[in-house]
């Protein structure tokens, strides 16, 4: 799970360096995220991991969004870019409760403070993710189908486990 953090942070190419100073169980999910992608630089034709999938992608050609909106939130930002979406829920009840959904590309670089966080790994729909509290927000993010994927907020680790497992492909 922590894996996907120093993934996120470093990049597949100074994933040695960095990997040294992670906590065991965020390095072991770098170092199966990067074999798992490792077939994207080396070459086109080899296949990885159980998926079998030729190559991740280079930009979000597949959208995916959590199919369950939380009650008494809404949608009230949403940004798409080329390796990049994000959807932002708020509270209508004025509480100033939010929670964001993000889908990354895996080469997307995203930079996480991970001092003092308190981690653990956790299944996602049977897919094995982390979940991390740092300050007033949680985080859940874990890998599927060629994206990263990320639910964060200031709300409790079951809703956003609730709103991480409802992730679909939508047209």
């Amino acid at each position: 799970a922590a894996a996907f953090l120093a993934f996120l942070i470093t990049g597949a190419s100074v994933f040695a360096v960095n990997a040294v100073a992670m906590p065991e169980p965020i390095r072991k999910l770098m170092i199966a995220v990067q074999e798992q992608f490792s077939s994207s630089v080396t070459a086109e034709n080899i296949l990885f991991g159980d998926n079998k999938v030729m190559d991740y992608p280079i930009t979000i050609e597949t959208k995916y969004e959590p199919a369950k909106v939380l009650e008494g939130y809404e949608e009230s930002d949403r940004i798409e870019i080329e390796r990049y979406r994000r959807i932002v829920y708020e509270s209508t009840n004025g509480d100033n409760e939010q929670y964001i959904f993000h889908q990354y590309t895996v080469e997307q670089w995203n930079g996480y403070n991970t001092e003092n966080i308190v981690y653990k790994e956790i299944d996602v729909g049977g897919t094995i993710g982390i979940q991390y509290t740092q300050n007033d927000s949680t985080r859940i993010v874990w890998n599927s189908k060629g994206y990263l994927f990320e639910i964060s907020g200031n709300i409790s680790v079951e809703k956003l486990k609730d709103v991480a497992v409802s992730v679909e492909v939508v047209p």
